[in-house]
């Protein structure tokens, strides 16, 4: 008989690693069986007791390799009781993966014990005839420190029973009784697995700020005595300034303001003289809130289907460019300054400018020019045009 084990946990754990990251499953390490199976998903933060975040299988038996694969990605993400397991989480994830056996026709609802058995159910539900079913692995009773009629009428409820619990109603009850061996790893005890077998480290590309796990996060070799670890003076020097001669963003994120680390937070303040331009860009790691202190300013960002949704902005007004999607801010007024402010959902948002990234690049000018349809001559100009 195949039980369950460490290799099997790893499996999965490599499959969802693989999903977020876009990249083939590497080959299990284990032999193919047919079994019924589940996988299981649990959540520990702060040392807490591990939270459900996910659980489903099949009761029939299938290949397990094929199983474990798919039921590690359907109950990470599908179990409709838990939102998406996100790639950020797993640090703190744990998995369990079941194999069932020993499956037995019960001669009543009693008929089982806690702590040895998982128990399917079968009836009618006695108010509308309509069949209802559902299953507890053999661990859940007695994690949940249940009697068995607890566990019964928890199961009810769980199959869809919304109906008075009785006596007579548990008697409808067909119950099919059965084991299971199950192994449990930590995501920490995968990394540790995959360092020592494959001289390597499962990393995933995470593009927001983790979850941190302490009121805040210092940088290595500070200390904090005070609140001006948390104070930010940078942008004084714009109260009661003049305007400047051209765009000008003046910037509170993690890169000037050390305390930001961990906040999943940052500013900008951004200031428009008259006609001037906050040219095409992308913010690869948040979105962006922007509002509208002074003046007015045409906006707009471009989504995947080249669809462009602009808006003129008057004071007071705010508006969200999407994490990722090209867009720029505008003073099309030609005597007035604007002045706006920019929240952004990650300590260090990133900016990318288009045109620099293109044309300020290494990129072969032969490329740009076969790229945008041109000649190299007016890629040559373009780029004189962006260094001046």
């Amino acid at each position: 008989m195949v039980s369950a084990n460490k290799e099997m946990v790893v499996y999965c754990f490599d499959t969802l690693v693989a999903h977020f990251n876009g990249e083939q499953v590497p080959p299990p390490a284990f032999d193919e069986g047919q079994h019924p199976l589940f996988v299981t998903w649990k959540k520990a933060v702060n040392g807490s007791e591990p939270r459900l975040r996910g659980c489903i299988g099949t009761l029939e038996a299938r290949c397990i390799i094929t199983g474990f694969k798919d039921y590690a990605i359907i109950s990470a993400l599908r179990d409709r009781r838990f939102p998406p397991i996100q790639a950020k989480e797993l640090p703190f994830l744990q998995c369990t993966v079941s194999l069932l056996t020993n499956y037995e026709i019960a001669a009543n609802y009693h008929d089982w014990e806690v702590g040895k058995h998982g128990i399917i159910i079968e009836f009618t539900d006695p108010d509308n005839n309509t069949k209802r079913s559902a299953t507890y692995l053999p661990e859940i009773a007695a994690q949940e420190g249940w009697t068995k009629i607890e566990a019964i009428d928890s199961l009810m409820k769980k199959a869809g029973y919304n109906g008075s619990i009785t006596e007579s109603v548990r008697k409808r009850i067909q119950l099919t009784r059965y084991q299971s061996t199950l192994f449990t790893m930590h995501y920490s005890d995968y990394v540790s697995y995959v360092k020592k077998t494959r001289e390597g480290t499962p990393s995933v590309a995470v593009s927001s700020d983790p979850d941190i796990l302490t009121d805040y996060v210092l940088p290595p070799n500070t200390t904090v005595t005070d609140a001006n670890y948390f104070t930010y003076t940078g942008v004084r020097s714009i109260v009661n300034a003049t305007y400047p001669t051209k765009f000008t963003v003046v910037k509170a994120s993690l890169k000037e303001f050390p305390g930001l680390l961990g906040q999943s937070v940052s500013y900008a303040v951004l200031e428009f003289p008259a006609g001037s331009i906050n040219p095409l860009h992308i913010h690869p790691r948040a979105a962006e809130l922007l509002f509208v202190i002074a003046g007015s300013l045409q906006v707009g960002f471009v989504d995947t289907t080249n669809t462009l949704f602009g808006q003129k902005l008057e004071t007071g007004d705010m508006f969200v460019f999407p994490k990722g999607l090209v867009h720029f801010q505008y003073n099309s007024n030609s005597t007035e300054p604007a002045l706006a402010v920019s929240a952004f959902g990650s300590a260090s948002a990133g900016t990318q400018s288009i045109a620099n990234s293109v044309f300020n690049s290494t990129i072969y000018n032969g490329i740009l020019a076969e790229s945008f349809k041109t000649t190299e001559d007016v890629v040559e100009k373009i780029e004189s045009g962006l260094k001046s």
